[in-house]
């Protein structure tokens, strides 16, 4: 606890991959500047609104592996995990070990001062990479160009506006708690289950689909690729079969979380949430909006099965995502807090 009782989150290991994002850094892309935000939307909105707070306040997000968090608060702390479950160990002040209780993704718990939270391994669970913690009043961070998103390679957000990822030793600032602390909930219907072999993920045309002759585009939409190892937040490459365009340079043009560029080795490129603002190679295709929690969770190895999609199919999609956000949670006191 320090001298002027400020609530904060100490790092004692960082896990895999964890950044401060919300919900992306937009108005700038004009200068260059890439959206960012996390990477599984909708996962960081359902962990706020189990935790009482608006979609967009910031959260950790949490990649392969989880950290290490000790809470330092006058009082218990309210939050919410989503994407995964966790371990509470409860300590005496002489650091021995009183209680330990496991958290289940989707419910809100109280955190106990000088209480360690610890998230342990992702992937193997079955149920995607990412996984996202909300604290009840939201996290602090000064915000770079209006977000705090975390932008490793800009250099922008997180929690040190600089965008990297958190360290052993870092101090997450937390806000004031306000009422709406205790409006959450558990999630009723979690809105993704184990991952498939493979993975469908739905495609819109993209606008040089033209440069692709039958054969390209019977073996993009007919075959299937497996995720690389060439992974970060930017995007990842579809190991498979050589789709070849009529020509694979084009001028410069927008790109954005789902454009599939092809370049002249003939593997397909997906761009994720910290795509660049530009590209200059053949834009074969564009994933659907309702599909970005389903590509946030892969992870390298996984097989991806290429499904075309009309406009009205993708609307009818997001519209189907929507109303399960919309319904996820249960109303039921009972269901408010695990116990501690």
């Amino acid at each position: 606890m320090t001298a002027d009782n400020k609530a904060f989150l100490e790092v004692i290991a960082p896990g895999a991959w964890t950044t401060l994002q919300d919900c992306g850094r937009y108005g700038y892309r004009a200068l260059g500047v890439p959206v960012c935000g996390a990477m599984d939307p909708l996962a960081a909105a359902l962990a706020n609104k189990i935790a009482g707070n608006d979609s967009g306040n910031a959260v950790l997000e949490m990649t392969f592996s989880g950290p290490v968090l000790r809470y330092h608060g006058r009082d218990p702390l309210m939050a919410a995990i989503y994407g995964t479950s966790g371990t509470l160990v409860l300590t005496e002040q002489g650091g021995a070990e009183i209680d330990r209780q496991t958290l289940l993704s989707g419910s809100a718990f109280a955190w106990p001062d000088g209480a360690e939270l610890s998230m342990g391994a992702l992937c193997d669970r079955g149920n995607g990479c990412r996984a996202y913690l909300a604290i009840a009043g939201g996290l602090s961070a000064a915000p770079v160009l209006g977000s705090v998103a975390s932008d490793g390679r800009s250099g922008l957000g997180g929690h040190d506006s600089l965008g990297r990822t958190l360290r052993a030793g870092d101090r997450i600032a937390i806000n004031s708690c306000s009422g709406s602390c205790s409006d959450s909930g558990a999630v009723r219907d979690p809105l993704r289950g184990p991952v498939s072999d493979p993975v469908r993920l739905h495609f819109l045309s993209g606008p040089e689909e033209a440069l692709f002759d039958k054969e390209a585009l019977d073996t993009f939409y007919g075959k299937i690729f497996t995720v690389s190892q060439r992974f970060d937040r930017m995007g990842f490459v579809l190991e498979g079969p050589a789709i070849r365009a009529a020509r694979h340079d084009i001028t410069s043009a927008p790109v954005t979380f789902g454009t599939v560029q092809v370049p002249a080795s003939g593997n397909p490129y997906l761009l994720l949430a910290d795509a660049q603002t530009t590209g200059g190679y053949p834009r074969l295709a564009v994933l659907i909006s309702a599909d970005r929690p389903v590509v946030a969770q892969l992870w390298p190895g996984l097989r991806v099965q290429p499904v075309r999609c009309t406009l009205a199919e993708a609307r009818q999609r997001l519209r189907a995502l929507k109303r399960r956000f919309d319904n996820a949670l249960w109303p039921s006191a009972e269901q408010l807090v695990a116990p501690v």
